[in-house]
């Protein structure tokens, strides 16, 4: 599915090996097992939000040139962890902005999430923006996941402020969309970024 997906300018996505997403799941864990967070439940509700697990099969995508691309995964977890994580990464939305991040080598980064207005299709689905402010510098990542039945979609993209352009989030948006409309389907058909926003759909 994620290997369907057109960037808006056209070229087709390119579908990460096995190596590539080993590297993506790593870095969106945030280095757990060598971390610790103030709150304390921060790392473990970051951790699960950040739907990172190798245990489940999941695909992933790049869709866009390197210097502005889009990742895009789909997970297939009847498990139930996921659904975890959706509770989870909207937990830590209301707990865990600012939390702080400690490695074993005493390293310090701030962790803020901030709630995002995009039109996300599926049952449940939930759009932020991640700050990761370290010593070099903050990193800002929009992300938005989406649920349907045992699907999970999840979209992120770097952007150069904590605020997202409307143009980002449609984009985005509009490619998580193409993935959960296009479940069963040979191809996702990406639609032309959608018109307007709605309020972040997190439903209980």
């Amino acid at each position: 599915m994620v290997g369907g997906i057109h960037a808006i300018d056209g070229p087709a996505a390119a579908v990460m090996d096995d190596a590539q997403l080993k590297d993506l799941l790593s870095l969106q864990a945030l280095g757990s097992s060598q971390v610790s967070a103030d709150p304390a439940e921060c790392l473990d509700l970051l951790h699960s939000g950040s739907f990172s697990d190798d245990r489940i099969p999941t695909a992933a995508a790049r869709v866009g040139s390197l210097a502005n691309a889009a990742i895009i995964t789909a997970s297939a977890d009847p498990s139930g962890l996921y659904w975890q994580g959706m509770y989870s990464l909207g937990r830590a939305l209301a707990h865990c902005s600012p939390a702080t991040l400690t490695t074993v080598q005493g390293d310090t980064a701030r962790v803020e999430l901030a709630p995002v207005a995009a039109d996300l299709h599926g049952r449940k689905a939930i759009a932020i923006v991640q700050t990761l402010t370290t010593q070099n510098g903050a990193v800002h990542v929009l992300r938005m996941v989406a649920m349907d039945g045992n699907l999970f979609v999840t979209g992120s993209k770097a952007i150069p402020a904590a605020q997202p352009t409307d143009a980002a989030i449609k984009e985005l948006g509009g490619y998580v969309n193409a993935v959960i409309d296009g479940a069963g389907k040979d191809t996702p058909e990406t639609p032309a970024p959608t018109t307007g926003t709605k309020g972040s759909n997190v439903n209980a």
